[in-house]
C-alpha cells in the first residue's frame, strides 16, 4: 500500500467514529418516530372502534324500542307499515321481521314467502333473547352487501313470538366512518366476529374477504403492534388495534401506517444528512490528497525513482533533493551513499575480471580431464572385466578352501572398489563432458527397484540394518540404467552413513503426471546449510580421515549430474540425527513396457520351448537356458513349433519366440500355446522398433523382450509366477 493511500485511510478511519455516532443517532430517532407512529394509530383505532360502538348502540335502541312497539307485538297489519315509515327516518337502514318459525312477515324490498330460521341472526336472537349480530351477507337479489342485526319479540304473556331485523349495509357503514378523513397512506380495516372484513377503507376492495383468525389479535388483547407486513394487504405498515362491539359480538378494528409515509421526512433529513457527512468526507479527502501529494509523496517518488535506476544498472543515478525536509535530507543521505557505492562497485569489477580469467582456465583444465576419461573409459573398464571374471572362477573353484577364500574375498572387494572408483569418475567425466544421451522409455518401476532390493539386501543385513522397499506397479518415463544408477547411489549412500540398528526405507508415491521415488533412513542427517554441498565432487560430512568404507563423496555428485541430465529433480528434507529422505521426481509413464535392468541370471528348471530361425541365435540361446537347469526343446520355424505343441505329452513352463518368423508371426506360436496351457509364460523377442508392433504384443498379454536382449532378463521371465489367464 502507497504513502499517499496510508494517509488517506488514517482521514477515513478518523472521520469513522463520527459517522457512526450519528448513525446510532438517527438509529434512535427512528425508533422514537415508530413509537409515536404507532401511538398515533392505536388512538386511531380506538377512535373508530368508539364510532362503530356507537352506531351498533343506536341500532340496538332502536330494535329495542321497536320490539316493545304494540303494533310490531300484536303483528298485524299495521306492523308492516309502521317498519316502512322508519325507513324515512334513517335511509340507512332496512327494517324487517320475521315470525316465530323464521317467516318473513314483511320488510323493505323482500316478497313473498321467506324461510329465514336457518340464518344466525335469527337463532341467536331466539336463543339468547337479546341483541344479536349476524353475519356478512350479499343479498341475490340486489347484490347489496350488508350484516344483520337482530332483537327478539315477545308477546303479552311472555313468550317468544318473533324477531325484528335492521340490515345494515356495509357501504354506508364505510361512508359514515370515512366522514372523517384519513391521512395519506392509512388505511382502516374492521372484521367481524367470524374473521370476515365488513369495513376496508380506502379502497374497499377485500370487503367480504376472510381473514385466518391467527393473522388477528382477539378483541380482547386488541392492541398496537409494530409488524413488517399487513395480515390484510400484504404491505409494509404500522399496525394498531383495538375492540369493538360486545364479548358475544366483537369486532376487531385495525388501523395501519404505511411505512414509506410514516418515515418519509425522517429519510429525507437521513438522507440530507448523508450527503452533508458524504461532502464534508470529499473534502477531507481531497485536502489530505493535496497534502499528501505534493507535500510528502513526491520527494518519495524521487527517492523510489532513483533506486530503480540503481537496481537496473544506472549507478549515476541520484536524488537532487536539497531541500530541509526529513524526506530532503534521506535523498542527500542516499546520493552520499550512492557516491561511494559506485567507486567499490568499479573496484569490485576488476577484481571479478581476474577472477574470471583464473576460472576459465580452470575449467579448461577440468574439459580436458574430463574428455580424456571418456575417451578411454572403454580401455579401462576391459581389463577390470577381465579381472573380476578371474576372480568369479576362483570363488567358485576354491569354495571349499576357508583359508583361499577369506584371500579371494578381499581381493574382490578391492577390485569392487576399484570398480567403483572408476566407473563413478568415468561417470562423471562422460556426464560432464556431454557425451552421454538418455536412452528415454516408458517401463515399469517394480524391476528397478526389485534390483535395489537385491544388490543391498546383504550389505544392509552385514551391517545391522533393516532394508524396506516397497512395491510399486506405476510405470515410468525415463532411461532405465542412468534411473537406476541415481536410485542404486541413494540407496548406497543410506547404507554406508546409517548406524547399525537404524532402517532404509524406499517407497513411490504416485500422482497423475509424476511419480516420486523417496530413499529415506534414519543417519547421522543432514543440516540445512550443508545440503547444497553434499552434491560436490569428493564431499563428504562424516567423513574427514577419507576412510574407504564410506565411499569417496562421488556418489550425491553423479546423482545431481544425472538429474540434471534426465530432468528428474532431486529434493532432500534432512536435519541432523533425524536421519535424512532423498526424492526423485519422474515423469509418470501411460502404459507398462519392457526393461532390462542389470543382474545376475537366476537358476531356472523348467521345460521351455524356443523359436528361433537363426542358427547361431537359437545355439546361443540354448546353451544359456541348458547352463541354468532348463529343459529346452528347439524349433526352426512356426510351423514346427504349433506342431511340436500339439503332440507334447509333458507340458512347457515357458514359450520364447522370435517376432519375425518364416511364413508366420512368432505371436501365433504363441497363441496356440496359451490356448493349451493357459499357465505357460510367453515371450516375443523383437528387433523390431514400430510402436504399432509393440502395442500388439502388449495387447495379448505376452512379455516383451526388445534385441539385444540380455542374461537377466530371461532370467526373470523364467523366475516369474505362472500367469493366470482366461482362455
Amino acid at each position: 500500500m502507497s504513502f499517499l493511500s496510508r494517509l488517506l485511510l488514517l482521514v477515513l478511519v478518523a472521520v469513522l467514529a463520527p459517522v457512526l455516532l450519528l448513525g446510532y443517532h438517527q438509529l434512535q430517532q427512528r425508533d422514537e418516530h415508530r413509537a409515536e407512529a404507532l401511538r398515533f394509530a392505536s388512538l386511531r383505532a380506538e377512535a373508530v372502534a368508539a364510532e362503530l360502538n356507537q352506531i351498533l348502540l343506536g341500532i340496538r335502541q332502536m330494535l329495542v324500542a321497536i320490539a316493545h312497539a304494540p303494533v310490531i307485538r300484536r303483528f298485524d297489519a299495521a306492523a308492516c307499515g309502521y317498519l316502512a315509515d322508519l325507513r324515512e327516518l334513517d335511509e340507512q337502514l332496512l327494517f324487517s321481521m320475521l315470525d316465530a318459525r323464521g317467516r318473513v312477515v314483511c320488510g323493505g324490498e323482500e316478497r313473498g314467502e321467506i324461510d329465514a330460521s336457518d340464518r344466525l341472526y335469527f337463532k341467536l336472537a331466539k336463543e339468547t333473547g337479546d341483541f344479536s349480530v349476524g353475519e356478512y351477507t350479499i343479498d341475490r337479489l340486489t347484490g347489496r352487501r350488508a350484516i344483520h342485526l337482530s332483537y327478539p319479540v315477545t308477546a303479552s304473556g311472555g313468550q317468544f313470538s318473533g324477531v325484528v331485523i335492521a340490515r345494515l349495509g356495509v357501504d354506508a357503514l364505510a361512508d359514515q366512518l370515512s366522514l372523517k378523513p384519513l391521512p395519506q397512506g392509512t388505511a382502516v380495516t374492521i372484521v367481524d366476529q367470524h374473521g370476515t372484513i365488513i369495513v376496508d377503507l380506502p379502497g374497499r376492495k377485500r370487503v367480504g374477504e376472510m381473514v385466518a383468525r391467527d393473522q388477528l389479535p382477539t378483541a380482547a388483547n386488541a392492541q398496537a403492534s409494530a409488524t413488517s407486513v399487513s395480515p390484510f394487504d400484504g404491505e409494509r405498515r404500522l399496525m394498531a388495534y383495538a375492540p369493538a362491539g360486545t364479548s358475544q359480538h366483537p369486532f376487531v378494528v385495525a388501523v395501519g401506517l404505511a411505512d414509506a409515509l410514516a418515515f418519509a421526512e425522517l429519510d429525507h433529513s437521513t438522507r440530507r444528512l448523508v450527503l452533508f457527512i458524504l461532502i464534508g468526507l470529499l473534502l477531507a479527502l481531497l485536502a489530505a490528497w493535496l497534502a499528501g501529494r505534493y507535500g510528502l509523496q513526491r520527494p518519495i517518488f524521487v527517492l523510489n525513482a532513483a533506486a530503480r535506476r540503481w537496481a537496473a544498472g544506472d549507478y549515476a543515478a541520484r536524488t537532487g533533493l536539497s531541500g530541509r525536509s526529513e524526506l530532503d535530507r534521506l535523498g542527500q543521505t542516499f546520493d552520499r551513499m550512492a557516491e561511494a557505492l559506485q567507486t567499490r562497485d568499479r573496484e569490485r569489477a576488476d577484481h571479478e575480471e581476474q577472477l574470471r580469467r583464473s576460472r576459465d582456465k580452470a575449467v579448461e583444465a577440468n574439459e580436458d580431464k574430463s574428455r580424456f576419461l571418456a575417451s578411454a573409459s572403454h580401455d579401462l573398464r576391459q581389463p577390470l572385466q577381465a579381472l573380476s571374471m578371474g576372480i568369479t572362477v576362483l570363488e567358485e573353484k576354491h569354495r571349499g578352501d576357508e583359508q583361499t577364500s577369506v584371500m579371494v574375498a578381499r581381493v574382490k572387494r578391492s577390485v569392487q572398489s576399484l570398480t567403483d572408483l572408476l566407473n563413478a569418475l568415468l561417470d562423471i567425466a562422460a556426464l560432464d563432458s556431454g557425451s552421454i544421451t538418455p536412452q528415454l522409455a516408458d517401463f515399469p518401476i517394480a524391476p528397478v527397484l526389485q534390483s535395489l532390493r537385491e544388490q543391498f539386501a546383504q550389505a544392509a543385513l552385514a551391517k545391522g540394518l533393516s532394508l524396506h522397499i516397497e512395491e510399486c506397479d506405476a510405470s515410468v518415463h525415463s532411461d532405465p540404467q542412468h534411473l537406476h544408477r541415481m536410485l542404486r547411489n541413494l540407496v548406497d549412500n543410506a547404507v554406508k552413513f546409517t548406524a547399525a540398528g537404524g532402517g532404509i526405507h524406499v517407497v513411490c508415491r504416485t500422482h497423475d503426471d509424476r511419480v516420486e521415488i523417496e530413499v529415506s533412513d534414519t543417519g547421522i542427517g543432514v543440516s540445512q546449510e550443508e545440503q547444497r554441498a553434499i552434491f560436490q565432487d569428493f564431499n563428504q560430512l562424516d567423513n574427514p580421515e577419507r576412510s574407504r568404507s564410506k565411499g569417496l563423496g562421488l556418489g550425491l555428485a553423479v546423482v545431481e549430474r544425472m538429474s540434471r541430465l534426465l530432468h528428474h529433480p532431486v529434493k532432500i528434507e534432512s536435519s541432523p540425527g533425524k536421519g535424512s529422505t532423498f526424492t526423485v521426481e519422474v515423469p509418470r509413464a501411460p502404459e507398462t513396457v519392457g526393461i532390462e535392468i542389470a543382474g545376475h541370471p537366476a537358476k531356472a528348471n523348467a521345460r521351455v520351448l524356443l523359436v528361433e530361425d537363426d542358427p547361431l541365435v537359437a545355439e546361443a540361446t540354448v546353451e544359456l537356458l541348458k547352463t541354468w537347469g532348463a529343459r529346452v526343446e528347439l524349433a526352426r520355424s512356426a510351423e514346427e513349433a504349433i506342431a511340436i505343441i500339439g503332440r507334447a505329452r509333458e507340458e512347457y513352463q515357458a514359450v520364447i519366440a522370435d517376432y519375425r518368423l518364416p511364413a508366420a508371426s512368432g505371436l501365433d506360436v504363441v497363441a496356440h500355446a496359451i490356448l493349451r496351457w493357459p499357465r505357460i509364460k510367453a515371450a516375443i523377442i523383437t528387433g523390431d522398433r514400430e510402436s504399432v508392433t509393440h502395442e500388439k504384443i502388449i495387447a495379448e498379454g505376452v512379455h516383451l523382450l526388445e534385441k539385444p536382449v540380455r542374461a537377466s532378463q530371461l532370467a526373470a521371465l523364467l523366475g516369474r509366477p505362472a500367469v493366470e489367464r482366461t482362455v
